[in-house]
């Protein structure tokens, strides 16, 4: 089975290694018996998208991306018209942004999207950046990667990602993230996302071969060393995730009472030892008491350590 990549702007549209994405997919479609064939579109010169089995466009910087929204506008009609037919695609960082209504950039210029899918985008000057750890209906295994954009995506009703526990989503910490409909893939995820998460590139790689026909074998192609990057990154991430969650949480608790101490609970059986530190401690007798309680003696019952010693 012949199988055709269409790969929009790898020049200018290539951050973070982004072409990589369509090497590894092209290395999983070959390894199923397909002989794969990736046309590159190139800004200013025409091409015909018709019949591709997957569209795929990268990362690039903000300028970048303006100057490619000019040339894409062309192949927006049959951009979607190829989403509606099923066709996969990718749109992996700010390409993700150029499937909505609008971008407005970081000085309030608005040009648009295709208008594949009605959110938009609004830019700051602030960038967000760090890994990600999060979700999806799409398989069991949470999707990694690492996330540096200065947008906010908003009004995304099919996001790619349903939840996050560590990074920044389309609009929060936490939220949502990409977008996905049909067989269109997107999200901000850089990594390159499809090098870093093997059951996202099984996914992609299914809907190449499910609307060609193509039969998959139950023992699908494995590629040990992704395998293994993958398990440490989502398993570090993982770690990540929950200590910065415990430690939230041992905030909350602080918050509402006004001092860290007050979340503690005598055991069952224990008897509470409270140490003095070591301020007045010239004005202490051996036991840490104050002898003298009259006024201007200077010593002052001072909070302190807070033990229990089972009896």
């Amino acid at each position: 089975m012949e199988l055709k990549i269409i790969h929009f702007y790898p020049d200018l549209m290539s951050l973070y290694g982004s072409y990589a994405n369509v090497s590894v997919l092209r290395r999983y479609l070959e390894a199923l018996g397909c002989a794969v064939t990736v046309q590159a579109v190139v800004p200013g010169e025409g091409a015909d998208i018709t019949g591709a089995d997957f569209l795929f466009m990268g990362a690039g910087t903000e300028r970048a991306q303006r100057f490619a929204a000019e040339d894409f506008a062309r192949y927006g009609a049959a951009v979607k018209a190829a989403a509606e037919d099923g066709t996969a695609m990718l749109f992996a960082g700010t390409a993700m942004e150029l499937l909505g209504a609008s971008v407005t950039d970081r000085d309030g210029d608005t040009y648009p999207g295709i208008g594949l899918a009605s959110f938009t985008t609004v830019q700051g000057k602030r960038r967000i950046v760090g890994d990600v750890y999060g979700v999806t209906a799409l398989f069991p295994e949470a999707v990694v990667g690492f996330m540096n954009k200065c947008g906010q995506i908003r009004g995304v009703e099919a996001p790619l990602l349903t939840g996050l526990s560590l990074g920044f989503g389309n609009e929060a910490e936490k939220g949502p993230e990409g977008f996905h409909w049909k067989n269109v893939f997107a999200s901000e995820l850089t990594g390159p996302v499809l090098v870093k998460n093997p059951r996202l590139l099984e996914a992609v790689a299914d809907a190449i071969c499910t609307r060609r026909g193509i039969s998959l074998p139950e023992e699908r192609p494995s590629f040990p060393y992704a395998e293994a990057g993958y398990a440490i990154t989502a398993e570090q991430l993982k770690l990540r995730a929950e200590a910065r969650q415990g430690l939230q949480g041992e905030s909350a608790r602080t918050a509402a009472c006004g001092r860290p101490s007050c979340f503690l609970q005598r055991p069952a059986g224990a008897v509470r030892i409270q140490l003095q530190p070591q301020t007045d401690a010239g004005k202490r007798d051996h036991g840490g008491h104050c002898p003298e309680n009259g006024p201007g003696s200077g010593c002052k019952p001072l909070p302190g350590l807070i033990l229990f010693r089972i009896a």
